[in-house]
């Protein structure tokens, strides 16, 4: 009877690429695997950039040493590299290597597939740079609607967002209680300080927009961005 040692492996946590996560690819294999059995399954969560993987490692190993057939559901589970998966070709041999898509294993067609899955590596290495390149193109236009609110030093908004936002700051500040605006506004007008009008909101229990005590800093927010219809004389800061 045939013996098979399994090898499954996914890039990262997430399903890989057409399905085939680490769960997906357990009823490929035991399709093409129904007249053997199963002696051993590694799973593995690791790019295929080269053969340094400690479960692939494994697997070939036990493949040698019970003169078992290296299963993989597809080609490019076991690497993307032309010389890397001829290396695992004559280590374990031409007959103890199984790739699910393509059953009929001799060293021209795993030279075929192989150089497929290579160029396909190259297909997504080309399409990962060029979402990163498009993704950072948005960010410094301002419209990445992903991007975190925090902007980075150096990072500048075009005019149109920054008019967006000021208009947002500018909608907002009409939330805030209008009798709270007027009153400070009033006692602006009156000549007195930021902190005095500070000190006179909080002490009429008014709160700042974000909750807690009034500051003088928050006091001139609140004027500065009160409705414009609304005019104030000048006074001495």
């Amino acid at each position: 009877m045939k013996k098979f040692v399994v090898y499954r492996r996914v890039s990262s946590n997430m399903q890989g690429e057409s399905g085939l996560g680490l769960e997906g690819q357990w009823p490929i294999i035991k399709h093409f695997t129904n007249d053997g059995e199963i002696i051993a399954d590694f799973t593995e969560v690791q790019s295929a950039k080269d053969l340094n993987r400690p479960e692939l490692q494994k697997a070939i190993l036990l493949t040698k040493n019970q003169d078992a057939i290296l299963v993989v559901a597809k080609a490019d589970r076991l690497s993307r590299d032309v010389r890397d998966a001829l290396e695992v070709l004559d280590d374990i041999g031409e007959d103890n290597l199984l790739c699910c898509d393509c059953p009929e294993t001799n060293r021209f067609m795993i030279t075929m597939v192989f150089a497929f899955a290579e160029h396909e590596r190259l297909l997504i290495s080309i399409r990962t740079k060029a979402a990163l390149a498009a993704k950072k193109a948005r960010q410094l236009a301002g419209t990445d609607r992903n991007a975190p609110s925090g902007r980075k030093p150096g990072f500048t908004h075009t005019q149109e967002v920054r008019d967006r936002i000021a208009a947002g700051n500018r909608a907002k500040s009409h939330k805030y209680p209008e009798m709270v605006v007027n009153l400070a506004n009033s006692m602006r007008d009156d000549g007195k300080t930021l902190q005095e009008i500070a000190d006179k909101l909080n002490a009429l229990k008014a709160t700042a927009p974000q909750g807690g005590k009034l500051s003088p800093a928050q006091v001139r927010r609140l004027i500065n961005l009160a409705p414009p219809t609304q005019t104030r004389a000048p006074s001495a800061s």
